[in-house]
């Protein structure tokens, strides 16, 4: 009896992925994690303008290595891995803000309230210095709004990230895509909840929900309301384990309430890009929203390989309408497998393959060449496989894959 996995053929799930894609009617959402950010590099060193989360929790606490905070932060971290908690940077000040509410009068890991609120505001503002670079010109982003000004859907396209940089508006702003991320007003744009809650703006405006926070947000203690100003020394970082007051933890809430209602809405298909599934509460709000509805769909691309043992790969095969794709390998229904091609694709159908899978084609039996030997392999000595790797967890690649949907003349506009 053969043991081999099973196999999933990217065909089939792309094709699915396209056919719900190209329904105009269907409600369409994007779930964009820190790795769509780190898919813009710098022009000169080529590498990610903005770090991701785990490299951003590491350049913190190296700035943090020295100083008055060095003991107390490391005790904190101590405290998040002996209970099993990640020691991610927003984690970390949740555990910040919890010890500055309860401290009273005293002392925890040798600071007072007061120091408590200070570690919080340094950590703050160098998260802040982390994720406000320069933007290059040409961003992703940019094409990403140009496909979907062109993409004619039916109903309006809703973008939830955990991230806190400016990329999306930025893109947005560039390519005159209109958009809406909560806040209203102008002098001193303030959160309104009632209108991401009731959602009736016009259709070809995007919605925009920074379910973590955003550069650029202030929590005005006199009005007891955020609002929106974009001078240093703003930023808030959420989720946060504390029980503030409706004003100041309602971004964070709404934007949760808003991705479940999204997901029990009928015909709803969400796509996440760049993240990774490490917020458990997020997690916890995609599953129980997909088990409340029969018709949504959520379709999640992973950057790197991904094995039967990781957290987002038991998640999917909990609930089979989560369609987990990885680079090596995808969960279909439930099912976990490594990624083969049922047939050998022609000429013109690889070239179409190419744009979303590398198909690899290897030597039946490669031999290393004796050394002066220059013996070239045969065609007939290449053996396919039908075995490659899944492009689409690439924000870049997706977009430009997503692009390609569209009639040639939107792409010449």
């Amino acid at each position: 009896m053969s043991t081999e996995s099973p196999r999933h053929d990217p065909r089939e799930i792309i094709r699915g992925f396209q056919n719900l894609l190209s329904s105009p009617a269907k409600s369409v959402g994007f779930f964009a994690g820190a790795g769509t950010s780190m898919s813009v590099k710098d022009p000169t060193s080529k590498k990610a303008i903005i770090p991701g989360i785990n490299e951003l929790t590491d350049t913190v606490e190296s700035q943090l290595s020295t100083g008055k905070f060095k003991e107390c932060y490391k005790l904190i971290k101590q405290e998040l891995n002996s209970s099993k908690q990640p020691s991610q940077i927003e984690y970390i000040l949740s555990n910040i803000r919890l010890k500055a509410q309860v401290v009273g009068p005293e002392t925890l890991c040798g600071l007072n309230q007061q120091g408590f609120i200070d570690l919080e505001t340094e950590i703050t503002a160098k998260i802040e210095n982390l994720v406000s670079p320069e933007i290059p010109q040409d961003i992703i982003h940019q094409k990403f709004a140009k496909w979907i000004r062109n993409a004619n859907r039916r109903k309006a396209i809703e973008i939830f990230t955990t991230n806190y940089d400016y990329l999306f508006e930025v893109g947005f702003e560039r390519e005159k895509v209109p958009y809406f991320d909560g806040f209203v007003g102008s002098h001193s744009p303030f959160f309104y909840p009632t209108a991401v809650s009731e959602n009736d703006l016009p259709i070809d405006w995007v919605r925009l929900w920074k379910v973590h926070g955003s550069l650029g947000w202030r929590f005005d203690k006199k009005q007891k309301r955020i609002i929106r100003e974009k001078v240093k020394g703003s930023l808030m970082v959420f989720p946060s384990l504390l029980k503030y007051d409706d004003s100041r933890k309602q971004p964070y809430v709404s934007f949760i309430d808003r991705l479940a209602n999204f997901l029990r809405e009928d015909d709803s298909f969400l796509i996440i890009c760049g993240y990774g599934f490490g917020d458990q509460h997020l997690n916890d709000t995609i599953i129980h929203a997909l088990s409340r509805t029969s018709r949504s769909a959520v379709y999640a691309f992973l950057h790197d390989d991904a094995t039967e043992d990781d957290p987002a790969v038991k998640l999917a095969k909990y609930e089979s309408r989560l369609t987990l794709m990885a680079k090596n390998s995808a969960v279909i229904g439930g099912v976990y497998g490594l990624w083969k091609l049922n047939r050998e694709p022609s000429v013109s159908d690889s070239i179409q393959i190419s744009s979303y899978f590398d198909e690899d084609a290897i030597p039946a039996n490669p031999v290393t060449p004796a050394k002066g030997n220059d013996k070239k392999i045969t065609i007939d000595e290449i053996h396919w496989e039908g075995k490659g790797i899944l492009k689409l967890g690439d924000f870049s690649k997706l977009v430009d894959f997503l692009n390609l949907m569209l009639p040639k003349a939107m792409l010449e506009e």
